[in-house]
């Protein structure tokens, strides 16, 4: 549970609460802490939504599926963020996206109803967490425009450089690493596999980007400064 409060520390939930005071709030929305093995389902498209679920350790990925098998992947979450605080917020029963376990990962779950309203045990510090969870929700709503305007983009080649070039601010380098494999990254673009390998095979070739496995050098014939 040490290693476990460490991440949490970490966590954006949790800022500005002091660590006698988190341990003691845990300990009142804690609904227990799972293990999965990758490709095991954390919570089914359909299942109620009485949770807010912490990434421990490995990654998780959200998915939505159509009724004709189509796949697209909506976020994943790594160590130390959350996932379902927005729907839990929004008071939906019935999840409208399967959480997946991209990796081998641990999850904690916290129990959103306790979470959304008052407790005597944690009075102190609920504000602190409402407001918590409310810059997180506005942080995901700039992620989710963000990732629209990718996604409106009119050609596969444009959506990958609109995609790299948003992992690149976020990262700080013109090497980003992706989480995705090619796989993950067409159903996240929301475009063929195929296609996707050819515009990333042209695009090398023209010397836009270079490429091994998920990491990529933007503009790899620029000097770097």
């Amino acid at each position: 549970m040490t290693q476990d409060y460490a991440v949490l520390q970490s966590t954006a939930l949790f800022h500005g609460v002091e660590e006698q005071d988190r341990e003691a709030i845990i300990r009142c929305l804690n609904s227990g802490v799972r293990e999965y093995s990758k490709n095991q389902i954390v919570l089914l498209a359909g299942e109620p939504v009485e949770w807010i679920g912490v990434v421990l350790s490995g990654r998780v990925q959200v998915v939505r599926e159509d009724l004709f098998g189509g796949r697209a992947i909506v976020a994943e979450f790594s160590a130390g963020e959350i996932f379902g605080e927005s729907l839990a917020c929004a008071q939906i029963r019935q999840s409208p996206v399967t959480v997946i376990a991209s990796t081998d990962c641990r999850v904690m779950r916290l129990s959103a109803e306790k979470l959304l309203s008052p407790c005597p045990a944690m009075c102190g510090h609920h504000a602190t967490l409402l407001r918590n969870m409310m810059q997180l929700l506005a942080e995901k709503n700039v992620y989710l425009n963000r990732k629209m305007e990718i996604l409106s983009q009119k050609s596969t080649r444009e959506k990958v450089l609109a995609y790299l070039g948003e992992q690149a601010r976020r990262q700080g380098t013109m090497e980003p690493v992706i989480p995705f494999s090619r796989e993950e990254l067409a159903d996240f673009l929301c475009v063929n596999r195929s296609a996707l390998s050819k515009e990333l095979g042209r695009m090398q070739r023209e010397q836009l980007i270079r490429f091994h496995r998920n990491r990529f050098i933007l503009h790899p014939d620029k000097p770097q400064e």
